[in-house]
């Protein structure tokens, strides 16, 4: 069950977000995401929000580490995901930069206890004279 706690939370913090909801976290800006993976509930900020698209894809990999490890249906009780994040957009002269960072735990509480797992990301972009955003420096 660590293992999923881990994985869940390096998937959260990983590529998808930036390709599928990143412009949905440059136009809020700064704040929590708070997702129930079983029930599918997202909130952010603790006000109710439509599902971010990262989601299903994660539960999809749940579902399958389950089966794949002949876990009972009801095994895993709660998995709950929290990320703060913040993106600050710069501009300096003709020099636009991009900051994100997320911070995410993971709680997976199952029959046989709770598991907890965290990841971080600090990304930093620059927009290239095509106008695209390109990583100029990353880290977890």
């Amino acid at each position: 069950m660590q293992d999923y706690a881990n994985q869940i939370s390096q998937m959260f913090v990983g590529w998808q977000i930036e390709i599928a909801d990143l412009p949905r976290l440059v136009s809020i800006g700064r704040g929590r995401i708070e997702i129930d993976l079983l029930d599918g509930s997202t909130t952010i900020d603790g006000t109710p929000s439509e599902p971010f698209d990262i989601a299903p894809t994660i539960r999809g990999w749940l579902d399958e580490a389950k089966v794949r490890d002949q876990l009972d249906a009801g095994y895993v009780l709660r998995v709950n995901i929290a990320c703060d994040f913040d993106v600050v957009d710069s501009q300096n002269g003709a020099d636009s930069r991009r900051e994100l960072l997320l911070d995410c735990t993971v709680v997976v509480d199952a029959q046989s206890g709770s598991w907890t797992g965290n990841s971080r990301k600090a990304e930093i972009w620059r927009r290239s004279g095509s106008g695209s955003w390109i990583v100029e420096k990353a880290g977890q």
